[in-house]
C-alpha cells in the first residue's frame, strides 16, 4: 500500500470523518437532548446510541464508498493493488454499496452496543445531564466514524 493510499484510508476517511460526524451528533445532542438521559429506557443513553450506532456507521459506509469510488474514476486516488474479493476477512461483505453498508451497520451494531454498555455500567453510568449527553453523543459518533470510515475506505479501494 502507498503512502497516499495510507493518508487517505486514515486521515480524510477516519480524522475527518470523526470531526464531521462529531460535529453533526453534538449538534443532533443538542437539539433532541433531555435535561437528564436516563441509561435505559425511551429516550435513553443506550437506545439512542444504538440508533446512532447503526445509522452512523450505515450512512458513513455509504458516503465513504462512494466518494472512494468517484475519486478512483477521476485519478485522484489510485485502486489499490489487490481486490476486495481476495481479501481474507472483506470478501465476505457484500459488493453492492447499498447492503454492504446495510452489513456493516448491523456488525458494528452488533459489535459496539455490549461495548457501550459494559463501559458505562463499569463506570457505573445510570444517567447523564444535558450536557454530559451533548458531548458523548458527539464525542462517541466521531470514534465509531474513526472506526468505520478507514475500513469502508479501505473495502472500496479494494473494489475499484
Amino acid at each position: 500500500m502507498e503512502s497516499a493510499h495510507i493518508r487517505y484510508i486514515s486521515f480524510d476517511q477516519g480524522v475527518v470523518s470523526a470531526i464531521v460526524n462529531f460535529a453533526i451528533n453534538f449538534a443532533i445532542g443538542y437539539f433532541v437532548a433531555l435535561p437528564v438521559m436516563t441509561l435505559w429506557g425511551w429516550p435513553g443513553i443506550v437506545a439512542d446510541s444504538m440508533i446512532m450506532i447503526f445509522l452512523l456507521t450505515y450512512l458513513t459506509c455509504l458516503v465513504i464508498t462512494w466518494v472512494t469510488h468517484q475519486k478512483v474514476g477521476q485519478k485522484k486516488i489510485a485502486p489499490l493493488a489487490w481486490r476486495r474479493t481476495s481479501h481474507p476477512f472483506l470478501k465476505h461483505l457484500p459488493a453492492g454499496i447499498w447492503w454492504r453498508s446495510f452489513v456493516m451497520g448491523v456488525i458494528y451494531l452488533i459489535v459496539l452496543t455490549p461495548v457501550l454498555v459494559l463501559v458505562l455500567t463499569v463506570l457505573g453510568v445510570d444517567s447523564m445531564s444535558y450536557w454530559q449527553f451533548v458531548s458523548f453523543k458527539g464525542s462517541f459518533a466521531g470514534l465509531n466514524a474513526l472506526l468505520v470510515g478507514p475500513l469502508s475506505a479501505f473495502s472500496a479501494l479494494g473494489d475499484a
